[in-house]
């Protein structure tokens, strides 16, 4: 289940299976440094058996010394105390310490936007969302392997199956804009009134970065980001058009 998608970085990608029309990853990232080693999210505690033995299978004798919770829903966070149990090392990172006031405050690192972690061979960038899931989201950037974790923003449902398996680029013949659209209106009703120019200048400033890899939590990873890119903008320009009634 586990794939390379960058130098010292791994997808694992289990899905939900609970409702076959709204099939979708539950993904999270271990990022592995030189001396340090990062896991963005924590899985569903539905997904609690898969993550742990393909994440403890990579990491192998090593630590896990850092979690990063991109948001504060259940199927980023809801494994954070048991990741903790089992590595006593482990501190969590995260955009707002009300999210996790189950933890125990001294493990616990706030961490805001601009912010950098050093991994030994690659310093983590801490960014502002363009689409803001919840207050005090965070996305990352890692420089090394040009990967950019983008939490709920690229996600679409998928069809169960083999597909579970599929970068995006293998499903870029029938993976629409309006894809996206459907997995964001009931989630996110306001998105649909911003100016769809304004949202998406923002996301052009955040891949001025070396961006080759996209890290979508609940949409396929694509290593062709221009591309994909080029799908969430006009899944935005959609949304806005609904907002104005068109």
């Amino acid at each position: 289940m586990a794939k390379e998608i960058g130098a010292g970085v791994h997808w694992i990608n289990p899905c939900l299976d609970d409702d076959p029309a709204q099939h979708a990853h539950q993904s999270v990232f271990l990022i592995q440094g030189q001396s340090k080693s990062l896991l963005v999210d924590t899985g569903a505690p539905q997904l609690w058996d898969v993550v742990v033995e393909e994440v403890e299978s990579l990491l192998g004798h090593r630590p896990l010394d850092y979690i990063y919770l991109t948001h504060a829903e259940i199927v980023h966070m809801g494994n954070s105390q048991r990741w903790m149990d089992r590595h006593p090392e482990t501190t969590v990172l995260g955009g707002n310490v009300q999210m996790i006031v189950q933890l125990d405050p001294e493990r616990y690192q706030q961490t805001n936007p601009g912010d950098t972690l050093d991994l030994g061979d690659r310093k983590i960038e801490f960014i502002e969302p363009v689409i803001l899931d919840l207050p005090r989201t965070l996305w990352a950037y890692d420089p090394v392997s040009g990967l950019l974790t983008v939490a709920d923003a690229f996600a679409y449902f998928h069809e169960p199956g083999a597909q579970c398996d599929y970068w995006a680029e293998q499903i870029r013949e029938t993976l629409r804009p309006q894809d996206m659209v459907d997995f964001y209106v009931p989630r996110f009703p306001l998105l649909k009134y911003v100016r769809a120019e304004d949202l998406n200048r923002e996301f052009d400033r955040v891949f001025e970065r070396d961006v080759r890899v996209v890290a979508p939590a609940h949409g396929k990873v694509s290593l062709e980001p221009e591309w994909y890119l080029e799908v969430q903008k006009e899944a935005i320009r959609q949304l806005s058009r609904i907002g104005v009634g068109a």
